[in-house]
């Protein structure tokens, strides 16, 4: 998982996952979290500096798309 400024392209975090790539990706309107995975949904507070955590284990499921809403309170 990798993190770029837009503005300038410099790559700002980068993270290695171990397991399977992921299908979804969000990123929350402070710009400070990310969530993504599949089967497992990672949280990661990338700005601090934190490794990414597993928020939720969907046992089998899987999600291919989600998104923080716009107070960045709920998923």
């Amino acid at each position: 998982v990798r993190v770029w400024d837009a503005g300038t392209g410099v790559e700002m975090a980068r993270r290695k996952t171990d397991g399977p790539s992921f299908d979804a990706v969000g990123l929350s309107p402070d710009g400070k979290r990310l969530i993504f995975g599949n089967q497992q949904l990672f949280l990661w507070d990338w700005l601090a500096g934190r490794e990414p955590v597993v928020w939720v284990d969907l046992r089998g499921a899987r999600t291919e798309h989600i998104s923080f809403s716009a107070d960045g309170k709920t998923l």
